[in-house]
């Protein structure tokens, strides 16, 4: 069970910029989940899109006021959405976190997130909460590293069943933004945790060992054999498979 109310939209270009200017317009309040069948101009992190097959995927952008959260602590916020997810699709998939926010299936991409705010004072008023979910959907373009949950686990998924379940999910991590385990639960869940992979910064390739994200959301990396340990900033550093 979930307290949002919902708006269905057959097709749209982005869920996110449909809230939001919906949201400028004031024909939506907060506690509105914005639901799509297709979106034609779909965004990721980084300015990517997101490409989804009609009819086959979860696609969801949910509108809410969190209470209180200091626009410092954004994070906290990113936190709760990514393991909304995992929460969700736990008892379906194995799944993991990739810093900051995809969901992955070993190595692939299950699930996306994209979160906009608006800031009032030092506070954040409104969060605006995108999210792509890979569900019966197959065939992807040529160089995604992509996956589904049909792929995943071999059988087509009921999609309302799936945002119920993941909007009442949301509901309760949201609940919990000022709870102090949601770092250590996120960290439990982080792809590649105390394991030496590959990165990408400014200066070229390296290997290093995660060790975590700390409160700020930074990704904590050792490097030089575990002799150094850096801090990265998101857009800072690139993970390579």
């Amino acid at each position: 069970m979930h307290p949002y109310h919902l708006i269905y939209l057959p097709e749209v270009a982005s869920t996110n910029s449909w809230a939001k200017n919906a949201l400028d317009e004031g024909t939506i309040l907060p506690n509105t989940a914005i639901v799509a069948g297709t979106q034609t101009a779909g965004r990721g992190q980084l300015q990517t899109m997101w490409h989804d097959a009609p009819g086959k995927n979860l696609l969801l952008t949910l509108v809410v006021s969190p209470k209180n959260l200091a626009a410092a602590d954004f994070f906290t916020l990113n936190e709760a959405v990514s393991l909304a997810l995992i929460d969700a699709l736990r008892p379906l998939v194995q799944v993991a976190i990739k810093w900051p926010n995809d969901i992955l299936v070993g190595t692939e991409k299950l699930a996306g997130v994209l979160i906009e705010t608006v800031v009032k004072g030092k506070f954040i008023q409104k969060a605006i909460i995108g999210i792509g979910l890979n569900v019966n959907q197959t065939q992807f373009n040529e160089g995604l590293r992509a996956t589904s949950l049909a792929l995943a686990c071999g059988r087509d998924f009921d999609l309302t069943l799936l945002r119920d379940s993941l909007l009442g999910c949301l509901h309760r991590r949201l609940e919990q933004l000022h709870q102090s385990n949601l770092s250590k639960e996120y960290n439990a869940h982080l792809y590649g945790l105390n394991q030496t992979l590959r990165f990408a910064d400014a200066n070229g390739t390296f290997s290093a060992t995660v060790n975590g994200v700390d409160a700020d959301g930074a990704l904590l990396l050792y490097l030089n054999g575990e002799q150094h340990l850096a801090r990265y900033r998101f857009k800072e550093i690139s993970w390579i498979f």
